[in-house]
């Protein structure tokens, strides 16, 4: 009886000293989706958990927008983002894991009989002398030199910022824009899904650079931190997240080029 009293306090202290962490999230097809069921899904969400199971830690999601979740980050509300580009702002507020992907940004053009003659560079010049009406994601970093550009466009009015990524896609189909940024693969997949892929011309722009996950210096140690980029780096070293990156056909980090931002 006393032997199955002390096995009880254990589990009862097992339990009780459980980690959990909350993560922020906006569904970005590919990457994490949400079904009717509420059961979560895709690249990133499958990754980080892989290497937070190994670290015997729960996680807990909190929906949010991008810019919302970015804030919430910087103040402890949620204790990571994943899917995230390395600044000097967001490194004053957050640690970064290493790397576990690049990113890649396109312009979705409307398609018209003038620019079906035009060549990317052609069309990427328009974009870049402020030609055309754009609409960007809030909060989003877009790589050094895509994000260079903007800066240029900003003061001639022609951009419109929008609180979520989705809803680039009716101001878009709707004319109220002549072309929107967005990740690749996610606005591939949005327009096959409503077979609309002759309305734009699709002009994959610089590398949107690394993307690491975010941890909150509010809330996370830095140990912890460390103990993730560990974890992680021996996961992709022996063969256990090549499942993962091979079913999304992303490409597998070499142990070489995730060294630390």
């Amino acid at each position: 009886m006393k032997t199955q009293f002390i096995t009880l306090l254990l589990l009862i202290h097992i339990v009780s000293a459980e980690q959990f962490m909350t993560s922020g999230y906006e569904p970005w097809e590919p990457y994490h989706t949400v079904d009717s069921a509420g059961v979560h899904s895709g690249f990133e969400y499958e990754i980080v958990k892989t290497v937070f199971d190994s670290l015997h830690t729960k996680l807990k999601f909190e929906y949010s927008t991008w810019e919302n979740a970015l804030k919430m980050l910087e103040f402890g509300r949620i204790d990571l983002l994943s899917g995230a580009g390395y600044t000097k702002e967001r490194a004053a507020y957050a640690y970064y894991s290493v790397p576990y992907r690049y990113e890649s940004f396109s312009l979705f053009i409307r398609r018209t009989p003038e620019n079906n003659q035009q060549t990317d560079k052609e069309l990427l010049g328009l974009f870049s002398s402020g030609k055309m009406t754009t609409t960007l994601t809030a909060g989003m970093f877009y790589g050094p030199v895509v994000d260079s550009i903007l800066k240029t466009i900003a003061p001639k009015k022609n951009s419109t910022t929008v609180k979520n990524y989705l809803q680039n896609i009716p101001i878009f189909r709707a004319g109220r824009s002549n072309c929107f940024l967005m990740e690749t693969m996610t606005g591939k997949i949005h327009f096959s899904k409503d077979e609309q892929t002759d309305l734009v011309r699709i002009v994959e722009l610089p590398n949107g650079g690394p993307l690491h996950v975010m941890f909150s210096k509010n809330s996370v140690k830095k140990e912890f931190v460390d103990s993730y980029n560990a974890t992680f780096t021996r996961l992709l070293k022996n063969g256990s997240l090549a499942p993962i990156y091979q079913k999304a056909g992303v490409k597998t980090p070499s142990p070489a080029s995730i060294a630390h931002k």
